[in-house]
């Protein structure tokens, strides 16, 4: 039986691979299929899911999640039925599933909490039901639920029989000045909409035609501004840090980094991938050779890889020591089009070692701002002197 200490940890901790909040009671009792899915979905994705640790994952109902603060406990007007749910779950899903409900008075309210042991992997139905689909496998990222890939079957498999051996790597965000972000990006980011920006006017000279000869006018100066600003106001930035905690040794290790925010790609780019601030005035217009050759070596380090399919960070570490923690020494630059949370999908890669999966979220708060060539000339006057 969970104990209220537990309960009161679990408050405190954000979504994830092991806890989910729901405010409502899951509507077991509904003659409607989809509705009845929901509960079955969410119990699958949770007994699939990759979490550190030999702890149960938890559905706690009745609670509201509020990261960073800890969930609100809202209460529940009506509890499941213990028989009823092991019946429904256990006549469908495969195999055979070990999990709990329990029925609990908290802070004066009702609440309720569904319990999941670690156990072998992967569970599905073979019978598609409501929005759960047969012989799918599904997993959490981060505070949602999506459907596994043959690579993640398998290393569940291999994982629960022990082929692997394992390591203990942790992974959090950070900010560019090295402290946790603690799950929310501070300062809102504002995503600007220049249009075309291709098609923004090139810049006359704003002294001289003597000037414009010895080729000192920027002509691209408003769309390289526009651009930087669009990088500038947008960009959440976050540093990566790993940590071995194991005591072996890791070797030849990469860890790869891709996002998402609400069902879409987010845009990822390193920190020296992003934009200089234009000059209007420049003998040499765009990055000049030592410029080139210094992003070339950098991207040669930090790579931005095609992986499935899509856009991804690369970091490689030759050697983690036991104990050793270390900062990626780049910042990660997310361009988020609307407010919400970030799922980062993160992969850990060593010799001789099973993958390890991360799947840390970022709330993010983002205006979205719609600008002509007049307001990006205010723009460009609000900047701060060179």
């Amino acid at each position: 039986m969970i104990q209220k200490d537990v309960l009161d940890r679990l408050r405190y901790e954000s979504e994830g691979p092991g806890i989910d909040f729901k405010r409502a009671q899951y509507q077991l009792l509904s003659k409607e299929e989809d509705k009845k899915s929901e509960l079955l979905k969410d119990v699958l994705a949770m007994a699939n899911s990759w979490r550190q640790g030999d702890g149960p994952a938890y559905i706690l109902i009745g609670f509201q999640d509020r990261a960073p603060s800890p969930a609100e406990v809202v209460g529940l007007d009506v509890h499941l039925d213990d028989a009823q749910l092991q019946q429904f779950i256990g006549s469908k899903v495969k195999p055979k599933l070990d999990f709990s409900y329990e029925e609990f008075e908290y802070e004066g309210k009702a609440v309720g909490v569904i319990s999941i042991p670690k156990q072998k992997r992967p569970f599905y139905v073979e019978k598609s039901y409501g929005r759960v689909h047969s012989n799918v496998v599904y997993v959490r990222r981060g505070s949602s639920t999506a459907e596994a890939d043959p690579f993640e079957i398998a290393n569940m498999r291999d994982s629960d029989l022990g082929r692997h051996s394992s390591s203990e790597v942790s992974l959090r965000l950070l900010d560019v000045c090295g402290k946790p972000l603690g799950g929310e990006y501070g300062p809102a980011r504002t995503a600007w909409d220049f249009g075309d920006i291709s098609s923004l006017p090139l810049l006359k000279s704003r002294h001289s035609s003597f000037s414009i000869s010895l080729g000192i006018c920027n002509s691209e100066y408003w769309r390289e501004l526009a651009t930087f600003i669009q990088q500038k106001d947008g960009a959440a930035l976050t540093r990566i840090e790993l940590h071995n905690a194991s005591c072996v040794a890791l070797t030849h290790c990469k860890l790869e980094v891709v996002a998402f925010l609400a069902g879409e790609e987010v845009s990822v780019l390193q920190d020296f991938e992003l934009e200089p601030r234009p000059s209007a005035n420049d003998l040499f217009v765009g990055l000049n050779l030592s410029e080139q050759q210094r992003r070339t070596a950098m991207r040669k380090e930090l790579p931005m890889e095609v992986v499935g399919g899509r856009n991804t960070a690369v970091w490689r570490i030759d050697k983690l020591l036991p104990g050793e923690s270390l900062t990626c020494p780049h910042a990660l630059a997310l361009f988020p089009k609307v407010s919400g949370d970030i799922q980062i999908q993160a992969r850990f890669l060593a010799a001789d070692q099973r993958p390890v999966t991360f799947e840390p979220s970022l709330r993010v708060q983002v205006e979205n701002a719609v600008a002509d060539f007049e307001r990006l000339r205010d723009l460009e006057s609000e900047l701060e002197p060179e």
